[in-house]
């Protein structure tokens, strides 16, 4: 923005950077904006999107540790259905403001990576519990015999 511009020729005297009510995050329509993947979204309103997305994924990471400590499969639960909600969300918001830009809507799942990469390592490292179960129990039995044997000795 030059210095010659009039500040009668802004839409918001107060907040130079909004060129008009498309970039104005008090007139968004939040429910298309994270709902609904065919429309466009300027860029101001994109990051207070994902602004409030990242204090929705805070607030659900302290909920989860809390339930973790009353019962860790209800936290897996409410995890793996709540942060794919707030990642399609999210990924929903990418693909507007990526229309917006006009660049490749594909380029929004980028932002899954992590999620999947995370979830993979999850599923891999869960798929060994059992065998360390049956080696601990191994043990136990085991340690078990020889403090049998030591007592009958």
């Amino acid at each position: 923005m030059s210095d010659a511009t009039n500040s009668s020729d802004l839409y918001d005297p107060k907040r130079p950077w909004l060129n008009g009510p498309q970039d104005d995050p008090s007139k968004a329509n939040w429910l298309e904006e994270f709902f609904l993947a065919g429309g466009r979204t300027s860029q101001p309103v994109f990051l207070r999107g994902q602004v409030f997305l990242a204090f929705f994924r805070l607030i659900l990471f302290v909920l989860l540790l809390v339930v973790a400590g009353i019962n860790p499969w209800i936290a897996a639960a409410l995890a793996i259905v709540l942060l794919t909600l707030l990642l399609m969300m999210s990924v929903i918001s990418h693909i507007r403001r990526l229309s917006d830009a006009g660049k490749p809507a594909f380029l929004a799942l980028i932002i899954a990576i992590p999620l999947l990469l995370g979830a993979g390592v999850t599923v891999s490292s869960a798929s060994s519990i059992p065998g360390k179960i049956a080696a601990a129990a191994a043990k136990a039995e085991v340690a078990k015999a020889a403090k049998l044997e030591a007592a009958n000795n």
